[in-house]
């Protein structure tokens, strides 16, 4: 039996993800974002100061083509390293360490999400779990 990797399993709307373990720096609180005018990507909020460093904010929802909340208590920052750059991903919330040792490639299309967000899909409990493609969420476009 392969060994399982290990996610973290986050909250979006309704649904769960995961992201690889590896690739998460650190998870914090919301904090407060300075806009970045001139821009054209709208999934791009804008940066944080994490200690002294500039960090990008994505929020997945808009990614997603969802609608967005307001942060509340339960909002969480995903600072991940992608190729040396820290980026951080306001999700709704943080739910656990999980172990997944079968994971599948996804369908093209999942519902209203674009399958090229998923690069995979695991299950937990019963519970269908898309693991974040990261490369495609970070890209320009």
């Amino acid at each position: 039996m392969a060994s399982a990797d290990h996610y973290i399993e986050l909250g979006i709307a309704d649904e769960s993800y995961g992201i690889k373990l590896g690739s998460i720096h650190e998870i914090i609180r919301m904090q407060e974002i300075t806009f970045v005018p001139n821009h054209s990507k709208p999934y791009l909020k804008g940066v944080m100061n994490l200690r002294g460093s500039i960090v990008p904010i994505v929020s997945l929802r808009c990614r997603f083509g969802m609608n967005e909340i307001t942060p509340n208590p339960a909002t969480r920052i995903i600072v991940v390293n992608s190729d040396g750059l820290l980026v951080g991903l306001i999700v709704d919330n943080v739910q656990q360490v999980i172990a997944l040792d079968d994971v599948q490639a996804p369908p093209e299309r999942l519902g209203h999400l674009d399958g090229r967000f998923i690069a995979a899909i695991g299950q937990k409990n019963g519970k269908l779990i898309g693991i974040l493609h990261m490369e495609y969420i970070l890209e320009a476009g």
